[in-house]
């Protein structure tokens, strides 16, 4: 195996050793650096990983796009980098890390996630057979479970007319649905 500068056998160690990386992760990194340091050796001779500005990984990231590289596999090319860049700041080789912050997933559409719109809320809230009647209000204590956000839950609670229960997980003032020792039990109040 082909050793690399001293400084990043250090860092190779130090995942291994210290940050406990899998040994398939340890050689994943190693390939990457490996990849970077002999592309960056044509690209700009006798500069250290860590002495390169922002603008040489910018241009070694669009090659690498240009070559068919994914993504997600760029990212992972990033994460390598931006991991011994940071090690070699804080080991006092370098002033800073130029890849700090870097986001190469610029491209990607943003988009909301899925989730149950209000009137789409009210409807399953109101499709419920309620056996007591704050059953419908409560059942938005678990957004998870229906996929509500948290505005959703306090609309949906505020509309009910039997419940004056606005805090996740409370039940209706006046204690319909609940079980008598559930009633009585103070601990179980919050919950």
């Amino acid at each position: 195996m082909n050793t690399l500068d001293p400084l990043i056998e250090g860092y190779l160690t130090y995942l291994q050793e210290v940050g406990r990386k899998a040994p398939r992760t340890v050689i994943d990194v190693r390939c990457t650096l490996k990849r970077a340091v002999e592309s960056f050796a044509t690209r700009r001779p006798g500069v250290s990983l860590w002495k390169l500005a922002l603008e040489d990984y910018l241009r070694w990231f669009e090659a690498e796009r240009e070559g068919a590289r994914s993504n997600a596999s760029l990212a992972k090319d990033a994460s390598h980098l931006r991991g011994l860049l940071e090690y070699a700041w804080r080991s006092g080789r370098s002033e800073r890390n130029v890849l700090d912050g870097l986001n190469l997933h610029e491209s990607v559409r943003q988009r909301a996630p899925n989730f149950l719109t209000l009137e789409q809320a009210e409807r399953l809230v109101a499709g419920l057979s309620a056996p007591y009647p704050c059953r419908a209000a409560r059942s938005v204590d678990h957004p998870a479970a229906l996929r509500l956000r948290a505005a959703h839950c306090r609309a949906v609670r505020a509309r009910c007319g039997r419940c004056r229960a606005r805090a996740p997980g409370a039940h209706c003032a006046s204690g319909e649905g609940r079980s008598p020792a559930r009633a009585a039990d103070p601990r179980r109040r919050l919950q």
